[in-house]
């Protein structure tokens, strides 16, 4: 929950012109969301620190089939993309760890680690 009492959608956020995406990442400096929809760029897409460790990013390239994953850097560490569950929209997740707005399972994308 936020300051204000409201609950956060987390993981990916589905919308009429893109998708937003948010992740709980407290310790991070700065987190990316890549994917297929960014060649899985680290750069491109950078999301925005919120109130409570909350991280948000919105993506018009974004939608529906898109693979992706979070990108978290903090001083001690440059972060291994990790997924994270979205209560709002369908994902999957299986052997390659990468969450996608479907329920199809796809091959494994690069990875920073």
């Amino acid at each position: 929950m936020s300051k204000t009492g409201k609950m956060r959608v987390m993981g990916a956020i589905p919308h009429a012109s893109g998708v937003g995406f948010r992740v709980w990442a407290p310790q991070a400096r700065r987190v990316s969301v890549i994917g297929s929809f960014n060649g899985w760029e680290g750069t491109l897409h950078p999301m925005q620190s919120e109130e409570d460790g909350n991280w948000y990013a919105d993506v018009a390239e974004a939608g529906v089939g898109d693979r992706y994953k979070f990108l978290p850097t903090n001083t001690m560490w440059t972060g291994c993309a990790t997924t994270v569950p979205s209560s709002s929209a369908a994902w999957t997740t299986g052997p390659t760890t990468t969450a996608s707005l479907a329920r199809v399972r796809f091959p494994s994308p690069p990875t920073a680690c």
